[in-house]
């Protein structure tokens, strides 16, 4: 009934419609952002029965090393809702058997946040658990989701005449300042440069959207947007400018980008992990906290020959 297909650096459709929610990390045209690499190797679930695909993974291959993602946030088996756990198992080992894996030195998957699937993949090898955090758009207004201090805050913003709106045509190299000085001041590499900043933005439009808050003309915190589908939106890159740090003017930023995806339809937002391998960042996590977020485990699996 069902049969492993796999494709090699195939960059266009699949042959077959599919049944699973597809996320953007793992679509074409962000593998495509993320070269470059040395082989793309997709691996399918078709159902031959009736005609779908039923789940899909994604292995880009690096000097012998295999990756999910290769440079994104997570990457990971997509899979339909009604897929059996048993055929999903079954599905995943003949992966970690096929030649193209197997001859791997290293293997790397990083999973979505685990509360965006149903099932779990039982992977005997190396990993490392980080949490992850989320809110859940509803009806219900931001200012009715976080406690009381973080309304005190988003209250003195707007009463100082901050103001939130999307920026359509970004200055990316006075983007990637601000982030860069703001991931500094916190220990934190930066992931990409202005250069690659630039270049998602053309590359993919409809997926990538710059919001900030302002003080005037002054910039005075940011973040970029990322749409994974049609229902997740997820939080890249935040940051803020220290001398605000009173006025804590990221609140007011995901106020605004709160009532964006209410407006956009948005089931979910992905705040993302707030550990650095493994080891939680008390701070980071109560801050999203308070906004509301709930927390979820976010796995990466390492398995080296």
């Amino acid at each position: 009934m069902f049969e492993l297909l796999v494709f090699e650096n195939h960059f266009g459709v699949l042959p077959y419609p599919i049944r699973y929610k597809p996320y953007l990390f793992n679509e074409v045209r962000h593998i495509e952002s993320q070269k470059p690499f040395d082989n793309l190797v997709t691996f399918v679930l078709f159902n031959k029965a009736e005609g779908y695909i039923d789940a899909r993974l994604q292995i880009i291959e690096q000097k012998s090393q295999g990756f999910s993602p290769f440079r994104a946030t997570f990457g990971g088996i997509e899979y339909s809702d009604n897929l059996p756990e048993k055929e999903l198992s079954i599905f995943f080992n003949g992966v970690m058997k096929h030649p193209k894996v197997s001859q791997l030195s290293r293997l790397t998957i990083t999973e979505k946040p685990n509360f965006y699937d149903s099932h779990t993949i039982n992977w005997q090898s190396e990993k490392v658990i980080d949490t992850n955090q989320h809110l859940l758009v509803n009806t219900s207004s931001f200012i009715n989701r976080i406690v009381p201090a973080e309304k005190r805050r988003l209250k003195k913003c707007i009463n100082h005449g901050f103001s939130f709106e999307e920026i359509k045509n970004p200055d990316f190299d006075s983007a990637y300042q601000f982030v860069k000085i703001n991931r500094e001041r916190k220990g934190r590499p930066t992931t990409m440069n202005a250069q690659t900043l630039a270049s998602v933005f053309e590359q993919m439009p409809n997926d990538y959207k710059l919001f900030v808050v302002k003080d005037g003309q002054k910039v005075i915190a940011m973040t970029i947007l990322v749409k994974l589908n049609e229902d997740a939106q997820y939080i890249f890159l935040p940051a803020d400018d220290a001398s605000y740090h009173t006025f804590s003017p990221s609140v007011m930023l995901f106020n605004g980008v709160y009532a964006y995806c209410q407006q956009s339809n948005a089931k979910v937002i992905d705040f993302g992990i707030s550990s650095e391998a493994g080891v939680l960042n008390e701070g980071l996590f109560r801050f999203k906290k308070n906004l509301g977020c709930v927390a979820s485990e976010k796995i990466t699996f390492r398995k080296v020959d």
